[in-house]
């Protein structure tokens, strides 16, 4: 009896093998496609981003640029801000809480949240 069991025992070790091998292969061809398809995304998200550029004439320097500009106009704001007296500091706050909530109301519309946007208004 023990050589049956052995022989089962035997063929069970060998298929859980073969199964590991397979599912081993199942998964490296898997990370494989999915490495391939995501190259294909970046491939056509990059092909998309050049005819945006084209129809738009925004290039990557154009865009830095703008960053470049944009950034030092905040750092200018920012230090006429520390001149500002404490009246103006919490108007400015205000005014800063009263637009994240219009932001918000806009996100809600674009998103067809409307339910969440009238909740906002409310």
């Amino acid at each position: 009896m023990s050589t049956n069991a052995e022989n089962l025992k035997n063929q069970a070790e060998d298929k859980f093998d073969e199964l590991k091998k397979d599912v081993t292969g199942a998964a490296s061809k898997a990370g494989e496609k999915i490495e391939d398809t995501w190259d294909k995304v970046e491939d056509k998200a990059e092909e998309l981003w050049k005819q945006f550029q084209l129809k738009t004439g925004f290039s990557d320097e154009k865009i830095e640029e703008l960053k470049n500009k944009a950034s030092t106009r905040i750092d200018e704001l920012k230090a006429e801000m520390d001149t500002w007296d404490d009246e103006a500091k919490a108007k400015w706050e205000e005014l800063k809480s009263s637009a994240s909530g219009w932001w918000a109301k806009l996100k809600d519309k674009f998103d067809g949240d409307n339910e969440a946007a009238k909740e906002t208004q409310a």
